[in-house]
């Protein structure tokens, strides 16, 4: 996560859409996510300005979804892209020194069945060997308001933790970092500061 201040565990959080409000998060304040499983697969597809994510298990000749969220241009490049980029560089670089590819993401969505997409604009990463944790947050954007002007605390409500190969968080990564002009153009014409 982009780093505030001294304390390597507060982030800086642009928000979105007239994005004029900033605030800082505390890792330690942050609540774990329930964790929902492991992924060795995942999907994305547009849904106009909005990315969806949905992470799934091959399990047998089936695909069983662990996770489904989306999330807008401003918070992959704002938040997931700021709060990953060197950590993504140096878990690739580490990959192709030991000769691994980042996995392949999917051509095709897995059934979701009724399962909805949740919304996510927060994230934290962490790795441990050769598997990953992806925590997604959403923060509400009125409880940004009030925060920016301090009466309160911003609302960082715990959504969903993802354990997957590294090999896989780096392709979702992948994914984001080739997308990053087009990211940055949909999230400036939609109002978000530029990044």
């Amino acid at each position: 996560m982009p780093k505030s201040g001294k304390d390597p565990g507060v982030v800086k959080f642009i928000p979105g859409p007239g994005g004029l409000a900033q605030i800082s998060v505390s890792l330690t304040d942050l609540a774990a996510p329930v964790l929902v499983g492991f992924a060795d697969k995942c999907a994305i597809q547009q849904r106009g300005s909005m990315t969806e994510f949905v992470f799934f298990e091959k399990r047998n000749a089936r695909n069983v979804v662990v996770a489904r969220f989306v999330s807008g241009p401003e918070d992959l490049v704002n938040t997931l892209w700021r709060s990953s980029e060197a950590v993504y560089r140096e878990m690739r670089a580490n990959l192709a020194s030991a000769g691994i590819q980042p996995d392949q993401l999917s051509d095709s969505l897995p059934d979701v069945g009724d399962q909805p997409s949740v919304l996510c604009n927060l994230f934290v990463l962490a790795r441990g060997g050769s598997s990953a944790l992806l925590d997604c947050y959403y923060v509400n954007p009125r409880s940004i308001f009030v925060a920016s002007q301090g009466k309160g605390k911003a609302s960082v409500v715990p959504i969903v933790s993802i354990q997957m190969p590294v090999s896989l968080l780096i392709a979702v990564l992948e994914y984001v970092e080739r997308h990053l002009d087009s990211l940055r153009a949909e999230s400036t014409k939609l109002g978000a500061p530029p990044s």
